[in-house]
């Protein structure tokens, strides 16, 4: 438990000297992700996450890849989006806490990290003007974030969305047949998708 430290990244101690580590408690600290590698030493022992109340924007790969856990708390964070669906690998996952985060979306969200347009210049010393074209670029980066629903069809039991700002639930929830708890509470003028 390092919980409640202020701490803005883990001690490369605690990835490298706890390679059987199954529970982390790092909430209520300023951290903004794992670290690098993270998932690699931990991907086969760790079974329970706890990063609520930090500074976490994204759900990166060094922590939808941990392929043992059961229990991830990301409450209480800045959390705007799920991850590509392929970077999660753990079908075990019973409980998973997205509470009082920034999502807006479930599904067919895509990242939008190039920049719209790149100025080129060319000079000519003969010349009297500067040519400048501006030529738009597309984000190849774009990338589907679903919600895993088959990955956790059989073993997710509680999710938490309350307190976000989710317009519309897929009914691909409903394919979660191991649920029994899934609070939407707090988000506005929620909608079901067809």
């Amino acid at each position: 438990n390092i919980s409640g430290n202020d701490l803005q990244c883990l001690p490369m101690s605690c990835t490298w000297g706890c390679a059987r580590l199954t529970h982390l408690n790092a909430s209520k600290n300023q951290l903004t992700d794992l670290p690098l590698g993270s998932s690699s030493y931990w991907t086969h022992s760790l079974e329970t996450l706890l990063l609520y109340q930090n500074k976490i924007t994204e759900i990166s790969q060094n922590i939808a890849g941990l392929s043992r856990l059961t229990v991830l708390n990301l409450s209480n964070n800045m959390i705007t989006s799920l991850p590509p669906t392929h970077h999660w690998k753990g079908t075990s996952l019973k409980s998973l806490d997205l509470s009082t985060n920034r999502l807006t979306q479930l599904t067919n969200e895509t990242s939008s990290k190039a920049s719209t347009e790149v100025k080129k210049s060319s000079k000519n010393r003969r010349a009297k003007k500067q040519e400048q074209e501006t030529t738009p670029i597309l984000d190849i980066e774009s990338e589907p974030r679903e919600f895993p629903t088959t990955l956790w069809a059989s073993s997710l039991q509680c999710l938490l969305l309350q307190d976000n700002m989710i317009g519309s639930i897929p009914d691909y929830l409903s394919s979660l047949c191991a649920l029994t708890t899934l609070n939407i509470s707090g988000n506005n003028d929620i909608t079901l998708q067809q």
